[in-house]
């Protein structure tokens, strides 16, 4: 008998962006870009059920339009997990989130911002 595996919150992988905002500092060109702010207690997309009875896991590859406030005025898949139900959960849930902005020379400024959002059943 196949044992039901509770479906875990979906992980919010930054590591390009930090790794990008980082590179950006360093090169002095004064421009720093948006990343979520953990002050807006940004939800976690929920795990579709649909999706966790199949077993469906993956990762969705957003691209974020950022206004110069903070706002997500536009989310996009770049790369699909595979299933439907997880990339529109992913993109419903980062359409609500708000971000500190991105800033040039400390004026926010509208940015787009890649996020990774991996869906991953949990007791493996």
């Amino acid at each position: 008998a196949a044992t039901a595996r509770a479906p875990s919150p979906p992980a919010v992988n930054l590591g390009d962006a930090e790794a990008a905002r980082d590179a950006l500092e360093v090169t002095g060109r004064g421009v720093v870009p948006a990343t979520p702010n953990s002050r807006f207690r940004n939800q976690p997309p929920g795990y579709p059920m649909a999706a966790a009875r199949i077993g469906a896991e993956g990762t969705v590859g957003l691209l974020v339009q950022v206004s110069a406030q903070g706002v997500a005025t536009d989310v996009a898949v770049a790369r699909s997990s595979g299933n439907d139900s997880l990339d529109r959960a992913a993109r419903d849930a980062v359409r609500r989130w708000r971000f500190t902005p991105a800033r040039i020379q400390g004026t926010p400024v509208p940015f787009e911002y890649p996020l990774d959002i991996n869906f991953i059943l949990g007791d493996r």
